[in-house]
Formats: C-alpha cells, structure tokens, sequence
C-alpha cells in the first residue's frame, strides 16, 4: 500500500512544480502529511493509507503545505502547545486555524496548476467525496469573479462559510501567506466570535493565552 500511496503522492507534488522533491517517507497508521525534522521538509504517508479511500484534499493539502514552505511563508508547519489537550474550546480555536491553513494550501495549489486542481475538484464530485468538496471549493471560490457563489455557495445559506472565507481571504491568496499576518488576523476573528482566548506563536508552536 506504501508503494503505491508514495507514487500517488509524488504525482501530485509534480503535478503542482513542487521542486525540489520532499522525502516520502513510510509511518503506521494511514494518512498523509507534510512534517518537519532535523533534515527538513517530509512528507509523511501512513503504511495503512489507502489511494482509494483517503480523502483527496489530504493529498492537495499536503501539496499545498510544500508549495507553501517552496515559496518562503512560514504558516507551516505549525504545532499545537500542549496546553491544548483535552479542552475542547482550544481545540475548536486550533481546528479554526488549521483550516484556513489548508485553504491556504488548496489555493497554491490553484496557483501553480488551476487546471489540475479543478480537475481534483471535479473528481471529488464524481467520487462523491464529501470530505473534500467543501474546502476545495471555498478555496477555489476565493479565486473566482463571483466568488464563492460561483462554486454553489449561497450567501443567506452559507452565510458563516462566505463570512469566514472573505474575513480570511487576504491571508489565503497571498502567494507567500505570513504567520504573524495569519495570528492576527486569527485573534480578530476568535475577538469578533466572542472567543476568550488569543493565539500566540512561539518558535513554531501555537500557544493559547487568556484574552482577559
């Protein structure tokens, strides 16, 4: 399964000009992501991960967050501060960021190669794969005239997406999308949605200060 979940994995990266090429390496488990170590930049693929099941936005984010590092921004990778184990409203916070992280991702993806990534947006659809449509398509919207509009979202419906989308929309498109842009732009919207909490990045570990 490792075999085939690496060349599946080194398709993407040549697909979107990933240059030069990150180890793949082999972990339990199944997944797939991009890691830091002493020697760099890995990419990461669970022996039990499985090309047909996995969700096809773990491969594009994982694409994304090597285009990311290839371009300088340094939004990853990002480790969570122990503080956050076990509370719930921390975690929702850091689910928060690490999704507008991965749109991030998806968008350089989009940067590269558009076509490409339509295309993986297009057999999301015929896959049905719930699990990646959603963000693919915010992503893709941010790059659209119409916007999200344009990917089947309704701004009454969907207003939170579209909401969150255009808040964050500045830090996603940016070609080298920069941390202390990334926090900011964070702790105005955890402010704005009543949150008690702020973020704060120390090395590259995400720390969770009182807003009080």
């Amino acid at each position: 399964m490792f075999e085939k979940a690496k060349a599946f994995m080194l398709d993407h990266l040549k697909a979107f000009g990933v240059d030069p090429l990150p180890p793949v390496i082999e972990t339990r488990g199944k997944g797939v992501s991009l890691l830091q170590n002493e020697e760099g930049s890995v990419i990461v693929i669970g022996s039990a991960t499985d090309t047909e099941t996995l969700p096809l936005v773990e491969w594009m984010v994982a694409t994304g967050k090597a285009l990311l590092q290839q371009q300088g921004s340094d939004i990853v990778p990002l480790l969570l501060g122990n503080e956050s184990e076990n509370n719930k409203e921390l975690l929702r916070i850091a689910d928060d960021l690490f999704y507008i992280i991965d749109l991030a991702a998806i968008y350089q993806c989009y940067l590269q190669n558009p076509v490409e990534a339509y295309c993986i947006y297009d057999d999301a659809i015929e896959l049905k794969d719930e699990e990646s449509l959603h963000p693919i398509a915010v992503a893709l919207g941010l790059s659209h005239p119409r916007g999200l509009e344009a990917m089947g979202f309704d701004k009454k419906e969907h207003a939170v997406v579209v909401e969150e989308a255009e808040f964050f929309k500045p830090i996603v498109i940016q070609k080298r999308p920069d941390l202390s842009l990334l926090i900011a732009l964070q702790n105005a919207w955890q402010k704005q949605k009543g949150s008690d909490f702020r973020l704060r990045v120390e090395g590259q570990v995400l720390r969770f200060l009182s807003a009080a």
